[in-house]
């Protein structure tokens, strides 16, 4: 329920602080992935704001690209300038999605917070939303550690590009004095 009340300010922090610049947004799970970039292209849509696509963006570019996506979701938001990655992804998509990304056609890019290591892209703008997970071998949330939140903060700087970059952490209250 804290993930789903984020939504609409992670879609805030996005349209404040990107500038029509790249967004990379942390989550912590793979479908957790799959329903923010669902969130950020329909309030978007319900906007009526356009899309998260890069003027240049040609339509038929992009349903080149997205015709052999076998996922629904995915074909879905790349259309609307948002993309996700997750581990479950077969290679061919996953390399096609950050490759829109770092194109300039996609505009946002969300994935999961284990694979903040395995992602290469960088950004202008930098969200995380929340600082914990859900261990389902011990059966409770833990944090993620230091080095992986400071790893995902230092996405947001795109050297010789930008002259800074922004991050912006969403957590639960009590864990904002930490």
């Amino acid at each position: 329920a804290r993930l789903m009340a984020m939504g609409k300010p992670v879609y805030n922090a996005v349209m404040r602080h990107s500038d029509g610049k790249p967004a990379l947004v942390f989550v912590p799970s793979r479908r957790q992935a799959q329903l923010t970039a669902i969130d950020l292209m329909t309030y978007r849509d319900s906007m009526d704001e356009g899309t998260f696509l890069s003027k240049s963006a040609q339509l038929d570019d992009i349903a080149a690209v997205t015709s052999e996506f076998r996922e629904p979701a995915l074909l879905q938001v790349v259309s609307a300038g948002v993309g996700f990655v997750h581990s479950g992804m077969l290679d061919s998509e996953w390399e096609k999605v950050t490759q829109l990304y770092r194109d300039g056609i996609l505009q946002v890019l969300v994935c999961p917070a284990d694979l903040c290591w395995k992602v290469k892209e960088t950004a202008h703008l930098v969200v995380i939303m929340g600082t914990e997970t859900f261990d389902g071998r011990e059966r409770r949330y833990i944090d993620y550690p230091i080095a992986d939140l400071l790893h995902m903060m230092g996405k947001a700087s795109r050297q010789a590009v930008d002259s800074s970059g922004t991050c912006a952490i969403f957590c639960h209250t009590p864990k904002k004095e930490h």
